[in-house]
């Protein structure tokens, strides 16, 4: 089923993903046209085109970020998926390996390579095995872990600890393995039955927006505050942070647009020409 599974993932992350990438490419051609400077020119640079769009570039492709820089995670994820069969078959026979090695990975990484956690289109991929292995690991021990009984409360000073341990400490060591062990407990709190019928599941359908939210922000940025905001309007300083915690709501909004009417839609459309594309194939 590695097929279906494949195309269930492309269908949900990479329509959005084309979709910012040409928007900036269009930013670029059309800034070049009318000789507006652009902000970090080197974005825009074409020749990395290939690479951003097939999601190859946090494997192997530019030498810097490019177009929506942040689609490097979702090229590191889709590396991940590529190596889900075999990481299914090794959990399957032995499910502390996928522990095991993503512990070794972690402390390996550290020694030998120090800030390994801060990779993006830098074959980012490295810093996603020891993450993907800890999901693949909490939902092999998922029984063992539901049986832990966590009240609903710990959710604050969990994710308190997290954002203040970030904004003081910023992106060190201490904060990735803060991360890790962040998501181990909220696993056990949505695996606990003392847990699972509290209000922490109204705030499940806000899960749905992240990646509409992380994958439109960069745009949202260049056009509503780089554009509009510094460009035209001549906002700076204060003012400038102002309209950017303003703006907040704005992107959410846009954000829900996107979900309900883009992604979705098209998610639902490539998956039903695969099914088409198999029912033909098997008749």
């Amino acid at each position: 089923e590695i097929g279906d599974f494949l195309v269930a993932r492309i269908a949900r992350l990479v329509p959005l993903h084309i979709f910012t990438t040409l928007a900036f490419v269009g930013i670029g051609l059309l800034s070049a046209a009318v000789g507006l400077a652009v902000n970090d020119a080197d974005k825009y640079d074409l020749a990395c085109l290939p690479p951003s769009l097939f999601l190859t570039h946090a494997i192997i492709g530019c030498d810097k970020p490019v177009f929506n820089f942040v689609s490097w995670s979702i090229s590191a994820e889709f590396a991940m998926y590529l190596l889900f069969p075999l990481l299914i078959a090794l959990g399957a026979r032995a499910r502390w390996a996928l522990v095991m090695i993503g512990a070794l990975w972690v402390v390996s990484f550290s020694w030998f390579d120090p800030g390994w956690w801060l990779r993006t289109y830098d074959h980012g991929v490295v810093r996603a095995v020891p993450a993907f292995l800890l999901g693949m690991s909490l939902y092999r021990y998922r029984d063992e872990l539901g049986t832990i009984v966590l009240r609903g409360w710990v959710f604050f000073p969990v994710v308190g600890v997290l954002l203040a341990t970030m904004l003081l400490h910023g992106s060190g060591l201490v904060v990735l393995l803060l991360s890790y062990a962040s998501v181990g407990i909220l696993f056990i709190l949505d695996r606990s039955v003392e847990t699972r019928s509290t209000w922490l599941r109204y705030l499940a359908p806000l899960g749905q927006l992240t990646y509409s939210i992380y994958m439109l922000h960069p745009l949202f940025h260049a056009i509503v505050l780089a554009l509009v905001a510094q460009r035209i309007v001549h906002l700076s300083g204060p003012a400038l942070y102002l309209a950017s915690w303003i703006s907040l709501p704005l992107l959410i909004a846009v954000s829900y647009v996107s979900l309900n009417w883009f992604e979705t839609p098209a998610r639902r459309w490539i998956r039903a020409q695969w099914r088409s594309r198999r029912e033909r194939m098997a008749a």
